[in-house]
């Protein structure tokens, strides 16, 4: 992938466990903390998501979601709904020196964090979940979406 001239073979998978400490912070996992290092400084994104959990990109992938977010119509009410969950509440943060972040507060509330939290890797960003709710959506997903026809010619063909 190109972005601002620069490779980035960022890809995040996987599922971590992670507690927040009292302050309000996570600790990124040691594996995914040179991917958030740019020009010495380690920027990362942490923004809302429809599906009530968050949404964690590094800053340089970060700059073409906004710029897509941009380019959306102004009068599309979905589009409109989309800049304000993703646009509004974006907010830029760094890792200290032990890997750690802060999770704003008003990020904390929309996606009832509290204490354990659910890191998971989607590729170019990962999604944060409270560790209850992503337990309920989880087996909710499980029930209904296993139960339904792959109708899509893009996903029938995926050999997983």
């Amino acid at each position: 992938m190109e972005i601002s001239g620069k490779k980035w073979g960022i890809m995040f998978k996987g599922v971590s466990d992670i507690t927040i400490d009292n302050k309000g912070r996570a600790t990124m996992p040691q594996r995914y903390r040179k991917d958030f290092y740019e020009k010495r400084k380690s920027s990362l994104i942490i923004t809302a998501d429809k599906d009530q959990c968050l949404l964690i990109y590094p800053l340089t992938i970060w700059n073409d979601v906004e710029r897509q977010l941009l380019q959306l119509p102004s009068y599309s009410n979905e589009a409109r709904f989309l800049q304000r969950l993703v646009l509004g509440f974006a907010t830029e943060t760094e890792l200290d020196n032990q890997g750690r972040f802060l999770i704003p507060n008003p990020l904390r509330k929309y996606a009832k964090i509290s204490k354990k939290i659910i890191l998971l890797g989607q590729g170019k960003k990962f999604e944060l979940w409270s560790e209850d709710l992503w337990s309920s959506k989880f087996s909710s997903w499980l029930k209904t979406e296993g139960r339904k026809n792959i109708e899509n010619s893009g996903i029938e063909n995926l050999k997983i």
